[in-house]
């Protein structure tokens, strides 16, 4: 489990199992992954950026009270938000 930061304009940042390899390695009836496509508080203020830019999904282990196996994540500062300490 080591987070990954991708530093483009937008940032992408990464940690723990993507969906398809958690369904192969727990089984697809136990894994479930949610979605979200947001607008971070440091733009809504500015109209130049859209509202659907920025993007979460968490991949979450049924039978473990969802427990979360996986992040990804793409919006400024995803390196700040992924980190681990």
């Amino acid at each position: 489990m080591i987070a990954t930061t991708v530093f483009t304009p937008l940032e992408y940042s990464v940690i723990g199992y993507s969906e398809e390899e958690a369904r192969r390695l727990f089984g697809s009836d136990n894994v479930t992954a949610y979605h979200s496509v947001f607008k971070p508080l440091e733009w809504v203020y500015l109209e130049e950026h859209p509202s659907d830019l920025c993007y979460v999904k968490m991949v979450c282990l049924k039978n473990e009270k969802e427990k979360i196996i996986g992040l990804h994540y793409v919006g400024p500062n995803a390196g700040e938000v992924v980190q681990v300490k």
